[in-house]
């Protein structure tokens, strides 16, 4: 095997177990928290191979505003408020930001109409700074359109890391089924509404398992029922 061929084996590995990693992960977090989670794996990976620096990922993370920004400018007053005034500010700590508030008021038609676009994160921003990363769009989104974070850092992850790590598929009991033996049993979290019994007693079926044969067992635990639980696991070992 080359030099060459190596090293792309070996980012096809690290890309798939960071996927692996990744899934099994996704599964047991809630919908709302899957974005945040992909979202720190990619800041990890960006941040180890240097593409991104940590002062300016904490300040993503934190929000980092000027304690003193001082007034609002007469000519912004009339789309910005003192909170989105005070992150501005903060802003100009970054370098790639230098000049962004003399920029605000100078281009100030152009600002005002790219902070009343209702997809700000996929329009383009007024020509001083339309060229900025996309990393430091997010942070400039988090500034002032922070209603549009969560839209612009989706479509990071997807470009950083590919669909797959935003675009989860549905549950799937055979795949997770695969990954499970007699040593290593399944849970389920569940919600009212909710009953992956069907889903257990098709993936049983496939082997011949059912309740007609005895091999197939559901019990609905609660008060009294442990008794009745340990005979059936006693019995099926």
């Amino acid at each position: 095997m080359s030099p060459r061929s190596l090293k792309e084996r070996v980012k096809k590995l690290i890309e798939e177990l960071t996927y692996v990693c990744f899934q099994n992960a996704r599964r047991g977090t809630f919908e709302r928290h899957k974005l945040i989670v992909a979202a720190m794996l990619t800041l990890r990976i960006l941040l180890r191979s240097n593409e991104l620096v940590p002062q300016e990922v904490d300040h993503l993370i934190n929000g980092k505003i000027d304690l003193n920004p001082g007034p609002i400018p007469e000519n912004l007053r009339s789309f910005l408020t003192d909170a989105i005034w005070a992150a501005v500010k903060g802003l100009e700590q970054i370098s790639a930001f230098a000049g962004f508030c003399q920029s605000l008021e100078t281009d100030v038609l152009q600002w005002k109409k790219w902070y009343g676009e209702a997809n700000a994160e996929a329009t383009d921003l007024p020509k001083a700074f339309k060229d900025i990363s996309k990393f430091h769009k997010l942070l400039l989104l988090r500034a002032m359109r922070p209603d549009r974070l969560t839209s612009a850092m989706s479509n990071f992850v997807q470009e950083k890391l590919g669909e797959r790590f935003v675009e989860q598929p549905a549950f799937n009991m055979k795949d997770v089924f695969m990954e499970c033996n007699n040593r290593v049993p399944m849970f389920f979290v569940l919600f009212p509404g909710v009953d992956p019994t069907p889903d257990v007693e098709k993936q049983a079926e496939l082997f011949d398992i059912n309740s007609k044969n005895g091999k197939f067992v559901n019990i609905s635990m609660g008060q009294g029922q442990e008794k009745i639980a340990e005979k059936a696991i006693y019995n099926c070992a």
